[in-house]
């Protein structure tokens, strides 16, 4: 019963880190057009984006991991496939291992 608990509450703190990390991923993409429409740069948010991204798949995988959790595998069925789309739309958003050095 104490491992039923301790999976569902790591099911819960983990659904909040994902509604949290989309809702900023949301603001960064507003603010990215913004800084486009005003001319500005926006290299190094493409970057952060991609990132953040790259962590937002990581998290739907893990969730799809924890034990237990009935339906988990069709929840995100074409997450993978669609976060690889994103990631090929913006630039500089290759995996850190495609760049040598990078970190």
């Amino acid at each position: 019963m104490t491992v039923k608990l301790s999976e569902h509450t790591d099911l819960v703190t983990l659904d909040r880190q994902i509604d949290e990390l989309n809702q900023r991923i949301s603001s960064l993409k507003e603010r990215m057009a913004t800084m486009a429409l005003q001319q500005y740069e926006t290299r190094n948010q493409s970057i952060l984006l991609a990132t953040m991204l790259e962590v937002l798949r990581d998290l739907h995988l893990l969730r799809l991991e924890i034990p237990g959790v009935s339906g988990s595998e069709d929840i995100y069925p074409e997450f993978g496939y669609q976060s690889e789309q994103l990631r090929d739309m913006l630039p500089g958003a290759r995996r850190r291992e495609e760049h040598p050095g990078a970190r």
